[in-house]
C-alpha cells in the first residue's frame, strides 16, 4: 500500500520512519487546531474548509502522489477517460480490463486499516465528547466557542486515519541486493 520510498524529504523505508511520519503529522494538526482553539473564533474561518481535504488527504489513499497509494481508480484517471469512450447517452464505456489499482492482498490491507481506524475513532470519539461535556461544565462559553475548531480537529483525524493506520502498521520494505557491475 505503501508508494513512495519518501515523502516531503522524510525517508520511508523502514517502519520507524514511517511511524515517524505519522506522529509528525499529528504533532502539526495538534499545533494547528491547538492554535485555533486558543485563538477562539466564533464561526469556522472560512480558509480552514479547504485544509480538511487537504490535510485530511496529505498522506494519500484519496489523493495521488502521497505515500499511500489511492483507493480506488476513481482518482486517477485512466486510459480510457476520453471522449471516444463515451456512448452516445454520454455514458461511458465499462471495461474489465481498465487499470485496477489495488489487487486482493492491497484491498484486503485497506479494509482491515478501515476496520481498525473506525474502531480508534470510536474510543477517540467517545474520550473527545466526555472531555467536551466537561470542559462546557466548567466553562459552557469558553467551550461554546472554540466548538467549530475542535470539530473541525475531529474531522481532519477521521479523514486522516485509515491512512495512518496503514502507515503505522506497513511491515519494512525488502531491502533488494544491490549487486555493483564493474567494467559493464
Amino acid at each position: 500500500m505503501i508508494q513512495q520510498m519518501s515523502f516531503l524529504g522524510i525517508p520511508l523505508r523502514t517502519q520507524l520512519q514511517r511511524r515517524m511520519l505519522v506522529v509528525g503529522y499529528y504533532m502539526f494538526v495538534a499545533l494547528f487546531a491547538g492554535l485555533g482553539v486558543w485563538r477562539g473564533h466564533g464561526g469556522l474561518p472560512g480558509f480552514l474548509f479547504p485544509q480538511i481535504i487537504v490535510l485530511g488527504s496529505m498522506l494519500g489513499g484519496l489523493t495521488v502522489g502521497r505515500p499511500v497509494k489511492p483507493y480506488s481508480s476513481g482518482v486517477v484517471p485512466d486510459a480510457y477517460d476520453s471522449p471516444i469512450s463515451l456512448t452516445l447517452s454520454g455514458r461511458k464505456v465499462f471495461s474489465p480490463y481498465g487499470p485496477q489499482l489495488l489487487d486482493e492482498r492491497e484491498q484486503s490491507q485497506r479494509d482491515h486499516a478501515h476496520f481498525v481506524a473506525y474502531r480508534i475513532l470510536l474510543v477517540s470519539l467517545v474520550a473527545a465528547l466526555i472531555a467536551y461535556c466537561s470542559l462546557y461544565a466548567l466553562n459552557a462559553a469558553w467551550t461554546s466557542l472554540r466548538a467549530s475548531m475542535l470539530l473541525w480537529t475531529i474531522v481532519v483525524y477521521a479523514i486522516s486515519l485509515p491512512q495512518s493506520v496503514l502507515l503505522w502498521t506497513e511491515p519494512p520494505m525488502p531491502v533488494a541486493d544491490v549487486i555493483p557491475m564493474h567494467g559493464v
